[in-house]
């Protein structure tokens, strides 16, 4: 996936091999669900065969599982207790219900909350309510891609600021950064945007100024690599809930998993500093966050692993202490995998579940590779049904992955999500946003695509040479 950054991809894999870039754009046709003639299109189904998925790179650990290569990266002590639910309420099944101060000091319910999945459909240009400060203005989300432009101390570089001041002036209802790291020790590639100390502010925060002048709401991803971080660039073995020896990685202790937790916390608090309207905690992708989610592997007994009660909890931890932390009108989110890298359909939906009754989050994106994907597992239905078809009181939900026009945005809206986020669009297309509002029939251009015509959708460089060293079908 380019990360959203993730690059998505359906070709098998051996258990212990991870697809080579090429493999992943070579997949044959997938199959698809039946389509209107709205949405008929002879060159759809060889685009979407070739697409990678924009979100970070999927692990490939297991037969059939997606894999590419990550975008998203990702302490306080003077926590203000008592505005988020308890971790309690979060693991009690089947319903939990959350309690404490967090409802009375939280904005009140929106007048037209997300939709839920018997609601009406929403408009793509309907603004979206948020539990928390303003709303966004449509129902639109750029993708956090991997771009590798910020500098090598992880501070911002202009052509990244360019190119997500951009995505603002294009109509995006959210503009997300790429996955930014929290600790030095979760960095995963070179030219990762950083959050993890008062030395990435400067830049930060002239980004979010430029951004609110753009009309549209802001947010950091919060990120870390863990066992997939880069040990070149750390200059320390990689941290994961278990020992990985072929990633080069150490089974973290207790201390080092509260430790890391604060590390989230304390880039979120960071984030609100610097003036952006929230973050999004990258739990997808088998990056740090969902590793410790990983059935397969993550058997500690300290409480962060073992049964999915103890396997969320890190996540939950973060959760909490961000809610806590940060003010009333603090916007936070998370991404999720659906299935895949340990990860069940079952406990996928399951934890999706949770966080959405939680009250905690004011939004939930479930990156799903393809919105039109089925299960791998051979469940029925379409991914986007299980997870659409579930109750999320003031929690909005969202869907990534494949969205390239109009057509295919008002779709996943009648599916049952409230908002769309979009990644190759956005890189086509600055402003694909205001053009799939301003026309129903929009659709991105063909590919390959120039260099020029990239550079004048505000691609930088270092950009351009990320995308055309892993998709020979995106750059020309």
């Amino acid at each position: 996936m380019l990360e959203e950054a993730g690059h998505a991809t359906t070709v098998p894999n051996p258990p212990d091999r991870q697809a080579t870039r090429r493999e992943m754009t070579e997949q044959p046709p997938r199959e698809r669900p039946a389509t209107s003639p709205e949405r008929a299109n002879p060159h759809r189904s060889r685009a979407r065969s070739r697409e990678v998925h924009p979100f970070g790179v999927v692990a490939g650990e297991a037969p059939g599982e997606p894999t590419g290569r990550g975008s998203d990266r990702p302490g306080l002590d003077s926590r203000r207790l008592g505005r988020g639910g308890s971790r309690t309420s979060l693991l009690l099944a089947p319903v939990p219900h959350v309690t404490g101060m967090m409802t009375a000091m939280s904005t009140p319910a929106p007048s037209s909350p997300p939709a839920s999945p018997s609601g009406p459909t929403p408009a793509l240009a309907d603004p979206l309510p948020q539990p928390h400060g303003r709303p966004w203005r449509n129902r639109f989300a750029l993708a956090p891609l991997t771009n590798t432009q910020s500098h090598a101390d992880g501070t911002l570089s202009d052509d990244e600021r360019r190119w997500l001041v951009a995505r603002g002036t294009g109509g995006f209802g959210l503009v997300m950064t790429a996955a930014a790291y929290v600790a030095p020790a979760g960095q995963a590639w070179g030219g990762q945007l950083g959050i993890a100390s008062d030395a990435h502010l400067s830049g930060l925060t002239a980004l979010a100024d430029e951004l609110r002048a753009t009309g549209a709401t802001s947010s950091v991803q919060l990120h870390h690599g863990g066992r997939r971080a880069d040990p070149r660039l750390t200059g320390r073995p990689n941290q994961c809930p278990w020992d990985d020896p072929e990633k080069d990685a150490v089974a973290m202790s207790t201390g080092e998993v509260e430790a890391m937790v604060e590390d989230f916390v304390a880039a979120a608090v960071r984030a609100e500093r610097a003036g952006f309207d929230g973050v999004q905690l990258h739990g997808a992708h088998g990056y740090l966050l969902g590793q410790f989610l990983d059935a397969r592997h993550n058997h500690r007994t300290d409480g962060y692993g073992g049964d999915l009660d103890g396997r969320v909890r890190p996540l939950l931890d973060v959760v909490e202490g961000v809610r806590a932390a940060t003010g009333p009108d603090f916007q936070l989110g998370v991404r999720l995998t659906p299935e895949g890298t340990g990860i069940s359909l079952e406990e996928g939906v399951e934890t999706a579940r949770r966080l959405l009754d939680s009250d905690l989050l004011d939004h939930l994106d479930m990156s799903l590779w393809d919105v039109f994907m089925r299960p791998r597992t051979g469940a029925d239905g379409l991914l986007i049904e299980h997870f659409a078809r579930l109750p999320r009181r003031r929690t909005a939900l969202g869907v990534a992955g494949g969205v390239v026009s109009a057509a295919d945005a008002r779709w996943c809206l009648e599916q049952g999500a409230d908002f769309v986020t979009v990644g190759i669009g956005a890189i086509l297309h600055h402003d694909f946003a205001a053009r799939a509002l301003g026309d129903p029939d929009f659709r991105v251009r063909e590919r390959p695509v120039s260099r020029e015509d990239l550079r004048a959708e505000s691609v930088g460089e270092a950009f351009l040479d990320y995308l055309a060293a892993g998709w020979d079908d995106l750059v020309a």
